[in-house]
């Protein structure tokens, strides 16, 4: 049975859900085609003066989502650190789109971006050409990509095709993951996925 899954590189949920959903791919054996989505990623809000209940109703809830995030890291013992400013990854997230387009193995693209934008040590822009670049020659089965691929990349093109699927699969947030036309959001649906891959 095939699976789609839709990731960003900046979404927290994303990182966190990638380990636990290649344990799942590679007990079930599944076919996956890994699919861009790009997700609005804030920065923590700060505490205001002149702060309203709607106003800090909203930052306490983006501090208890960080916290948690960050415990679910140092439980599984992940090496996960946050940004000051939320990175732009559409560059990057474009580039998925036309290595799995390609048929080539976008998997070893996909760890080299996660590592490179929340991991100590190996921040990169994955906005930025040379990043991304960075990141192709990195991966194994960039040896199957265009040396071209990043210079005639339609960026706009690759990320609405990706957003008009998404869109059709019903896609509001990443991860995501459509199986058998059942859409599941969040990695806290792997189990019941297991069971539906089984």
């Amino acid at each position: 049975m095939d699976m789609k899954i839709y990731v960003d590189f900046k979404s927290p949920a994303s990182f966190l859900a990638l380990q636990p959903t290649l344990a799942l791919i590679g007990k079930t054996g599944t076919t996956v085609k890994w699919l861009p989505f790009n997700t609005s990623q804030q920065p923590l809000p700060e505490q205001q003066d002149n702060e309203d209940v709607g106003a800090r109703h909203r930052r306490v809830r983006a501090h208890a989502r960080r916290s948690v995030h960050e415990l679910y890291a140092r439980l599984r013992g992940v090496d996960m650190h946050f940004p000051e400013q939320p990175g732009d990854t559409r560059l990057a997230l474009a580039a998925l789109s036309a290595i799995t387009r390609s048929g080539a193995d976008p998997l070893p693209f996909i760890q080299a971006a996660f590592s490179a934008y929340w991991q100590s040590g190996q921040r990169l822009n994955l906005q930025d050409r040379s990043g991304v670049e960075k990141l192709l020659e990195a991966g194994n089965g960039s040896a199957a990509l265009p040396p071209d691929l990043l210079q005639d990349l339609d960026v706009d093109g690759e990320l609405q095709r990706c957003a008009e699927q998404a869109e059709a699969d019903g896609v509001v947030e990443a991860p995501a993951y459509v199986v058998h036309g059942q859409l599941f959001i969040g990695r806290e649906h792997l189990p019941w996925i297991e069971e539906l891959l089984s």
